[in-house]
């Protein structure tokens, strides 16, 4: 089950680095009913240009420290957490 969820979360990545914030937005907008497609879109515009998205599942150290300091410079991490606690990247691809 955790193998078949990782390669699904890994073609959603595919896709996501593939095209282009608006072509991504029109793909969730169900998901965010109560959100415009122009906002989503920025929403998503934004989360590219600061690099939020992993290129696959499998993650490093240093791409968990990046998230952490993008949640702490957003005002939602109080701690940080441990990479080596947090992070099984064994049916990463």
């Amino acid at each position: 089950m955790i193998k078949g969820y990782t390669k699904a979360i890994n073609k959603a990545l595919e896709y996501t680095h593939s095209h282009t914030a608006e072509e991504v937005a029109k793909e969730i907008t169900d998901y965010f009913p109560d959100t415009s497609l122009n906002d989503l879109t920025a929403i998503v515009e934004r989360y590219m240009n600061i690099d939020s998205w992993f290129e696959t599942t499998y993650i490093s150290e240093e791409d968990f420290i990046h998230v952490q300091e993008i949640v702490e410079n957003a005002g939602e991490l109080d701690k940080t957490a441990p990479y080596d606690k947090l992070i099984d990247n064994s049916f990463a691809k």
